[in-house]
């Protein structure tokens, strides 16, 4: 896994997940992601919300309550989290693919409002 110190700011590598032009920096953190015995494994790309009480990240979810219902990040790397509560990397700022995103609980346009207000944003991709 990579080494996300506190508030890293790193130049992304295309790929699916990215959108625009990324004029402003992506900036990428380690998070830790809530045991789920469900999922599994979260993969990357998924929208993440953070739990309020506890910090911990999960697949972001418009049901909830607990913090986990506004968008908190997007995971960088698959990560597996059967067993344990688990570190991974997540980007915290930028343009995003609305077909590169996973989004475990609703749609892309459940969680435009409170993306943006995290500086995360989600476009329309035009296919070439």
């Amino acid at each position: 896994m990579a080494d996300f110190g506190p508030n890293v700011t790193q130049s992304p590598q295309p790929d699916n997940l990215w959108a625009g032009t990324q004029i402003a920096p992506v900036v990428a953190d380690e998070v830790v992601l809530k045991k789920d015995e469900t999922n599994k494994v979260l993969l990357r790309g998924t929208v993440l919300g953070r739990i309020t009480a506890d910090g911990l990240c999960v697949p972001v979810d418009s049901a909830g309550d607990d913090g986990s219902e506004e968008v908190w990040a997007i995971l960088a790397e698959d990560t597996n989290v059967e067993e344990d509560d688990t570190p991974a990397p997540a980007y915290l700022t930028g343009e995003f693919s609305e077909i590169g995103v996973i989004v475990l609980n609703g749609t892309v346009d459940d969680y435009r409002v409170s993306a943006r207000e995290r500086n995360i944003f989600f476009k329309p991709v035009v296919p070439a």
